[in-house]
């Protein structure tokens, strides 16, 4: 009988060691894909958030800046949720308001409807207003706003983000 010396495939401990080399591979780049992918979930959040701070904030200073005056008796000043009422010299923008309902931070012009400054993603879960004036002097209002993530179902990607800012009242020159 004639041996056959020349041994060709793999053995079972061969087989087992690389099946087990390509599991841990297999896995590791799994984990870092759904990491990759979770990170991208958490930097839109946020990003998703900021974007409607950031609108929210500079639409109520440019409305500040070039109203008229401030309906001290229509605004609710220092506490949360506040409402902001001003004078437009424009018939159709008297008064400007904002306020917050069911978490969106609205704007009302005149006699038109509620616009909404938020999307539907985020909630308001803080805005006061600060009444800083000065008799005879300046008219200026302070904001504090807070604006989180909307979707309660996955804390993981919960975010919020607060501004304050104070904006004055533009005296118009004679």
């Amino acid at each position: 009988m004639k041996r056959l010396s020349n041994k060709k495939g793999f053995t079972l401990v061969e087989t087992v060691l690389y099946i087990a080399i390509l599991a841990v591979f297999l896995v590791s780049a799994v984990q870092f894909s759904l990491s990759i992918i979770a990170s991208a979930q958490k930097v839109r959040t946020l990003h998703e958030v900021e974007q409607n701070a950031r609108f929210a904030i500079e639409r109520i200073r440019k409305e500040i800046r070039t109203a008229d005056n401030i309906n001290i008796g229509s605004s609710t000043f220092g506490s949360s949720p506040g409402v902001l009422s001003l004078v437009d010299d424009d018939p159709t923008n008297d008064p400007t308001t904002f306020d917050v309902s069911a978490g969106t931070l609205r704007i009302t012009q005149g006699a038109g409807s509620a616009t909404a400054l938020t999307s539907s993603t985020v909630n308001v879960s803080n805005l006061v207003f600060t009444d800083l004036s000065v008799s005879g002097r300046t008219r200026n209002i302070k904001i504090e706003l807070t604006v989180e993530w909307a979707n309660t179902s996955s804390t993981e990607y919960s975010t919020s983000v607060s501004r304050t800012t104070s904006v004055v009242v533009r005296e118009e020159e004679d």
